[in-house]
């Protein structure tokens, strides 16, 4: 597991029940999630897995170590690395919320993921921007902007700590899902125009202002907005 993002599971109860209703809420403008199975990447505490076996047919989560606090409604699958242990065209939705950015080999994440994937399935994605001003892992100003060697000296010296995240920009990110075979929806300016109906708290004044900005404007914002949300589809 040399390379692989440990100890970042989020635990609260109160922020992981938000986080699993924006997801099921945007998929809902997808996919009938009434009907399909899903895999969940990444299960850290299971609460996120647990929600989704409300609304889904069937759940199954898989992450490199057993971090959870909650272990009904869904099963677990240990694994190593990138490499997704289901056969081909298994899954109707694959979610991976928050873990791109902790795999050494993106492309490979990618590739597992539209592999599993059914010919008409979709995929939730949610990461870090790269060029946001702060981690929100280390909350440290402009690391993710540093070369990696710059990136890990600065982190050892203020924290003591290794750096351990891959944030990619919003073209690294759309290549990545080109490459994996995948068109690419955004879904970010999506939420952050209504927050409210996806349980996102976003202050009023930039909602307002988001609001008044003509499409364009949106477009090149997505580049330098906190985290990239997207819903990913195998190309026809």
């Amino acid at each position: 597991m040399e390379g692989y993002t440990l100890g970042h599971t989020a635990r609260d109860p109160q922020s992981r029940e938000a986080k699993a209703n924006k997801i099921i809420k945007v998929l809902g403008q997808h996919r009938d999630l009434s009907t399909a199975r899903v895999l969940d990447i990444g299960t850290g505490a299971g609460l996120i897995a647990n929600a989704l076996s409300k609304h889904a047919k069937a759940v199954d989560s898989i992450d490199i170590v057993d971090d959870r606090t909650t272990t009904e409604g869904y099963t677990q699958t240990l694994v190593t690395d990138e490499r997704i242990p289901f056969p081909d065209g298994t899954f109707d939705v694959v979610i991976t919320n928050q873990v791109l950015e902790h795999v050494p080999d993106a492309a490979l994440h990618l590739k597992e993921i539209r592999r599993v994937l059914a010919d008409d399935g979709v995929v939730y994605l949610a990461t870090p921007n790269k060029w946001w001003l702060t981690d929100p892992h280390y909350k440290l100003p402009f690391i993710s902007w540093l070369p990696r060697p710059v990136a890990g000296q600065y982190l050892k010296v203020t924290k003591h700590k290794k750096w351990d995240i891959y944030s990619v920009s919003l073209p690294t990110l759309e290549n990545l899902a080109a490459g994996a075979g995948f068109t690419v929806e955004d879904e970010t300016m999506t939420v952050m125009l209504a927050p409210e109906a996806y349980d996102v708290k976003f202050p009023e004044p930039a909602t307002a202002v988001l609001k008044k900005l003509p499409g364009g404007v949106r477009r090149i914002l997505l580049y330098v907005v906190p985290t990239h949300i997207k819903v990913l589809a195998p190309k026809r």
